[in-house]
């Protein structure tokens, strides 16, 4: 077992894997439908800002 590498998990419904700086549009496109970052229950980045965010999560 090598523990370096980074596993994506696959189920019937859904796939984990890994944030890559390459899922940025979807999940800016995401946060954007029905303005999911402007809620007051939850801390997300706006989609202009989605890049970014990742950036910082993964430094």
């Amino acid at each position: 077992m090598d523990f370096l590498v980074l596993p994506t998990l696959t189920g019937s419904l859904a796939t984990l894997e890994p944030l890559v700086p390459k899922h940025a549009g979807e999940l800016a496109e995401a946060v954007a439908g029905g303005g999911l970052y402007q809620v007051w229950y939850t801390r997300l980045p706006s989609p202009a800002g989605m890049g970014a965010e990742i950036e910082h999560r993964l430094a």
